[in-house]
């Protein structure tokens, strides 16, 4: 008779998924020189997790789970320029963004979801055009994140993904082409 050792570990996984969005932006010239721009984007998520893991490592067990999981959420934008002339762009903004959150893979231990992640982008900044040849872009920015997804581990080494606190990144980024 063939004895088979079992399996130190395997895992199947199927996740069917689907995402129904719309977008729409619109800009109004307020003056020659200055314009309101603004945007939305809604969306529905839909997806199916059938995960099965199996094997020694799983203590010898055969766990399947089957999550469905279903989310929905807007994310706006708005800007405001004013465009002096053809070489000046003075700007500023405010937008939303937005990650999706899933299922993890059956084990003992991991989570069976994490959260989605948003942030919001505050910015000011200028483009100019100074002389021919030299482009000149200045922005400052503040980042708001919460819900961060970020790579885990569990003491057994099954890598999963989870969900940590919030940052704040504050910046400025310069950008000189010549």
């Amino acid at each position: 008779a063939l004895i088979r050792a079992p399996s130190s570990l395997s895992v199947l996984l199927d996740t069917p998924s689907t995402e129904k969005a719309v977008y729409g932006e619109a800009t109004y010239k307020i003056t020659d020189a200055f314009e309101l721009a603004v945007g939305l984007r809604a969306f529905r998520n839909n997806f199916k997790v059938d995960s099965t893991i199996a094997g020694v490592l799983n203590g010898g067990l055969k766990t399947t789970v089957t999550r469905d999981i279903s989310e929905s959420s807007t994310t706006p934008r708005v800007s405001l320029a004013w465009k002096p002339n053809s070489t000046l762009n003075v700007y500023a903004q405010a937008a939303k963004g937005y990650r999706m959150g899933q299922a993890n893979v059956a084990a003992a231990g991991i989570p069976p979801t994490y959260a989605s992640d948003y942030l919001w982008n505050y910015e000011v900044g200028v483009k100019a055009v100074p002389s021919d040849g030299l482009n000149l872009s200045v922005a400052l920015f503040n980042i708001n994140w919460s819900d961060i997804q970020v790579g885990l581990r569990t003491p057994q080494r099954f890598n999963y993904t989870g969900n940590a606190g919030k940052a704040r990144s504050r910046g400025a980024e310069v950008t000189i082409d010549w």
